[in-house]
């Protein structure tokens, strides 16, 4: 596999980019420690430009968090994508300011059409970003729907085994399926402290969140799913 980088010196080759120079010394005061942080291997992708405003970002400032942050082009509050393909690195206000609507508003679309085009073509980002970042239309009620359908259906198959082993036993039992992930990102919303050191109370209280954000989940949403669709709150 190539490392990050090799694949950010392979793309700064091009003649063509003005900024090459200038990023390929930053780039060579930046450890392999630091690339493996998405803020500094998305300042690269980007040329160093925030995708929202086009400002220059200040590379000093890279790690301050009220100046530059990274954003979900497709909203946490409706699918927990946390892959590279969803997210940039803006100027903080800008991404305030677009908060949890999509599309992305068209006055942005049109000043960075140019930038996003030219990352895309130069291969700094894949096409699946480039599409959600210039799309115009909201979301159909089918790819809401699809949404729930991946956030809330498990597919491990041992997870499956032990209920259908459950099914049998207990028939007059509804299983009510729920992701780590979303009992995690309750923690992070709340500022739930977890600490495995003093003892192991944390896997009770592990287990116990993952009863409420299951119940909640499948009360507003498996069972509802217009309350999804028709959303566009974090229900937690």
């Amino acid at each position: 596999t190539q490392s990050r980088r090799e694949q950010i010196e392979k793309l700064l080759s091009d003649k063509s980019i003005t900024e090459s120079g200038e990023l390929k010394e930053k780039l060579a005061s930046v450890d392999d420690g630091k690339l493996r942080s998405e803020k500094y291997f998305l300042y690269f992708m980007q040329l160093g430009k925030c995708l929202y405003t086009g400002k220059t970002i200040s590379f000093e400032d890279l790690e301050n968090n009220n100046i530059w942050n990274i954003d979900h082009i497709w909203p946490q509050s409706k699918i927990k994508d946390d892959s590279l393909d969803n997210k940039v690195l803006v100027d903080s206000r800008a991404n305030a300011d677009k908060g949890d609507d999509y599309p992305i508003k068209s006055e942005i679309r049109d000043n960075m059409r140019g930038l996003w085009t030219t990352l895309y073509q130069k291969g700094f980002m894949s096409e699946k970003k480039y599409q959600r970042l210039i799309r115009s239309t909201r979301f159909t009620d089918e790819e809401l729907s699809g949404f729930i359908a991946r956030q809330l259906v498990e597919t491990r198959q041992s997870t499956k085994a032990v209920a259908t082993l459950l099914k049998e036993l207990f028939p007059q039992t509804e299983i009510v399926y729920v992701k780590a992930r979303l009992a995690s990102d309750l923690r992070q919303e709340m500022d739930m402290l977890k600490c495995r050191d003093i003892n192991d109370l944390h896997h009770a209280k592990d287990a116990y969140l993952n009863i409420v954000v299951g119940n909640v989940y499948d009360t507003k949403f498996t069972k509802n799913p217009l309350n999804f669709i028709n959303s566009g709150e974090k229900y937690t």
